[in-house]
């Protein structure tokens, strides 16, 4: 059967249609639960310089984030930025991938954000892992990052930066049982923000851009054929000896792509293969 521009087109478009949502991996990363953020600001930039009377101070020492351990003690106040007195805070659901710190910054007794330059933020978040195993997150922030994973530092960028989702790979050993993350973001001046999504995540908001480029080379596709119909209903183009069979797949590849069976064209291509049975 000689090959032709109709043939690519269409087989292309099938290949197209074929790859439309089917069954896809959870957003969630398989044998990992992950818990709500809770955050802790603002606090004074000179505070991270002794990492051991940190963890003391902000209620997280040793004892609370080791693996399998406590965590946090969320009921501990300590001095803020500024004189304040900051507080631990459960965020909100839909705050848990990209977290805007500025907006959320209202220290106890104050009805308006603090300050936010040359502070300190903290969140942290439980880790339920069914299965030992390595995770990969992928963080962002606005400006510099401190990471620790069960009281331990895991990953360390210090410059003026904005948040860019996925900026920062890190690869995250667990082993089966509850882990304790915990982030200091650091800003400098103006915007203070971070970001934190794994691999599932990443896998699924990479398909979604996929899924966009197939569906729009679809309704290109779609167009195309329209365009290229007979007007007897046909698919004829190069190979007119073959003009059933043509028309047969054009039809089935524009159902297939979401076309109603309803549609002027779909009747015409119909009716023009049943007159020819």
């Amino acid at each position: 059967m000689p090959w032709s521009l109709a043939h690519a087109g269409s087989a292309l478009l099938f290949v197209a249609a074929s790859l439309l949502p089917g069954a896809r991996p959870s957003g969630s990363a398989e044998g990992v639960r992950f818990g709500e953020w809770s955050l802790l600001a603002p606090l004074e930039a000179s505070a991270r310089d002794d990492e051991a009377h940190l963890f003391t101070a902000i209620g997280a020492g040793p004892e609370h984030l080791a693996a399998n351990g406590p965590g946090v003690d969320f009921a501990r106040k300590v001095p803020g930025k500024g004189g304040s007195v900051a507080a631990w805070r459960t965020l909100e659901a839909d705050d848990q991938d990209a977290i805007d710190i500025a907006s959320l910054v209202v220290p106890e007794g104050q009805a308006a954000p603090a300050p936010c330059d040359d502070a300190l933020a903290y969140l942290t978040r439980r880790l339920e892992v069914d299965a030992d195993q390595q995770l990969t997150v992928w963080f962002g922030s606005d400006d510099g990052l401190r990471v620790w994973l069960d009281g331990r530092l895991v990953h360390e960028v210090d410059v003026p930066r904005m948040v860019v989702a996925g900026e920062d790979r890190v690869a995250l050993q667990l082993t089966r049982g509850v882990h304790h993350l915990l982030c200091e973001v650091k800003n400098i001046a103006g915007g203070w923000g971070f970001s934190m999504i794994h691999d599932a995540q990443r896998l699924d908001r990479d398909r979604l851009a996929l899924e966009a480029e197939v569906n729009a080379a679809i309704d290109r596709g779609v167009a195309w054929l329209l365009r290229a119909q007979e007007i007897d209903g046909s698919w004829a183009h190069e190979a007119a000896q073959f003009r059933n069979g043509q028309t047969a797949l054009a039809l089935y590849t524009l159902v297939k792509s979401g076309l109603d069976k309803g549609h002027p064209a779909v009747v015409r291509g119909m009716t023009f293969l049943r007159a020819q049975a």
